[in-house]
């Protein structure tokens, strides 16, 4: 039922971002408070895999202007799929600020992604496992949605990723957007 309803919430609203409807309503969100608030969460689901959830940042209070709804979403489904896909090992978060604003690198010790799927990693419905015998559940709107979130807040998003060693994705909260500078 749980699966259904987020299935239907993410459809909604892909399609609200697809017809240019969706409404942002940006506010002040302190990254490292989200991010802890985050781990916290998913660290017991990690726990029960076997797997460490780390979360390191080099400064607290890293403040951005953003649709908390969006980055929140995001950031799970990005965090879902980390720990969905990494059957041993770690799962790390770490929050940076540079000149060129904040970081957020989510990285994993998974089974990664082939380069002909990370061509198509952002496309609707896209999985690299498809098929009745799929090993994962899921329908494809993940990270296309989580791609979209963050494109409406001035983020950009980067995945590199090796078969059988793991995925990492870094999250560029541009200038614009991030605040305290």
């Amino acid at each position: 039922g749980d699966r259904l309803l987020s299935t239907m919430n993410e459809i909604l609203d892909i399609s609200q971002i697809e017809a240019d409807s969706f409404e942002l309503q940006p506010v002040d969100i302190d990254l490292c408070v989200l991010l802890e608030n985050l781990s916290s969460e998913w660290r017991d689901r990690a726990a029960n895999k076997g797997l460490r959830l780390q979360f390191r940042y080099d400064r607290s209070h890293l403040k951005i202007r953003a649709d908390k709804y969006c980055i929140t979403n995001a950031l799970q489904q990005l965090l879902d799929n980390a720990i969905k896909y990494t059957d041993t090992g770690t799962i790390r978060i770490d929050l940076k600020k540079n000149r060129s604003g904040v970081w957020v690198i989510i990285k994993d010790t998974g089974i990664g992604m082939s380069d002909e799927y990370l061509q198509q990693i952002f496309k609707i419905f896209s999985q690299e496992s498809t098929g009745y015998s799929k090993k994962f559940q899921g329908v494809g709107l993940g990270l296309a949605l989580a791609k979209r979130y963050l494109e409406l807040n001035a983020v950009n998003i980067h995945v590199s990723s090796t078969q059988g060693k793991g995925t990492t994705i870094k999250l560029h909260f541009l200038e614009a957007a991030a605040l305290g500078r």
